[in-house]
């Protein structure tokens, strides 16, 4: 096995330079620090799963630690280069991979399993539309009882407003139920808000339901409604309980008032 020579690189060739030397000088920049080398002389017998451990325990000289541990046990040039490239194609994959990993991660928090539901707010489709209905409206600044809200939702519900961007034309916005505390929460808790039901008419068939279900909206119980709509619920009952599964709404306008056949008892 042959020593490195002054002349054995070429200075513009960094992966050429560093796959043959024998070891890393104590006083070149690239050294790694000593946490470095001692993670890696523990474990790190050339092998490429201990090296990429190595590269990610630092903050940098990954290479020069690859190297490092390659090197340690003597191993050729051509060896260390070889580990070199092995350890960088496992770190590009992780690379590749991580946002994937990201976006599950973030999908599995918006479908993970909700609280449990008080059995009487799931018995009945009467009973989860009224909890729904109670659990969003209370005065100002009382905090909404969101844990109750997350347990009417099936994983993955949807709360979709239909919101008026320009005049005659609307654009429906799909939240999650996270989305939806998030961005309604605020200020339904800051004004006070109390929404009711004033008429449902319910089309069912076998596990699903859907209720056109009429409200109105108050900043207190006995004040006069600011505004009015429909609320589309889809529901769907497991055979232990039901579920919301969307709220898709629509509020009343001027040009655009609720048919009398919504609001008759």
């Amino acid at each position: 096995m042959r020593r490195m020579r002054g002349n054995d690189h070429e200075p513009d060739a960094m992966f050429s330079y560093v796959s043959r030397q024998r070891r890393v000088p104590k006083d070149h920049p690239l050294r790694p620090s000593a946490p470095w080398s001692t993670n890696c002389s523990a474990s790190c017998r050339a092998s490429s799963s201990s090296i990429t451990t190595c590269c990610s325990a630092g903050s940098s000289g990954c290479i020069v630690a690859v190297l490092s541990c390659a090197n340690r046990d003597g191993a050729e040039p051509r060896e260390t280069e070889a580990t070199v490239e092995r350890t960088l194609d496992r770190l590009r994959i992780v690379a590749l991979a991580l946002p994937a990993f990201l976006l599950a991660g973030a999908a599995l928090a918006q479908t993970s399993a909700p609280p449990i539901a008080t059995p009487a707010d799931v018995a009945t489709p009467d009973a989860i539309i009224a909890a729904v209905y109670a659990s969003i409206s209370g005065p100002a600044g009382q905090p909404r009882d969101w844990s109750r809200f997350r347990s009417l939702m099936i994983p993955g519900a949807r709360l979709i407003p239909s919101a008026r961007r320009t005049p005659g034309a609307t654009t429906p916005v799909v939240w999650s139920v996270e989305e939806y505390i998030a961005a309604a929460g605020p200020g339904l808790e800051k004004q006070g808000f109390y929404e009711r039901e004033l008429h449902r008419t319910t089309d069912a068939f076998g596990a699903v339901l859907h209720g056109f279900s009429t409200y109105d909206s108050k900043r207190t119980p006995d004040s006069q409604p600011f505004a009015r709509g429909i609320n589309s619920f889809q529901l769907y009952n497991d055979g232990a309980r039901w579920w919301i599964v969307t709220i898709f709404w629509d509020a009343e306008t001027a040009d655009k008032p609720i048919p009398a056949k919504y609001l008759s008892r």
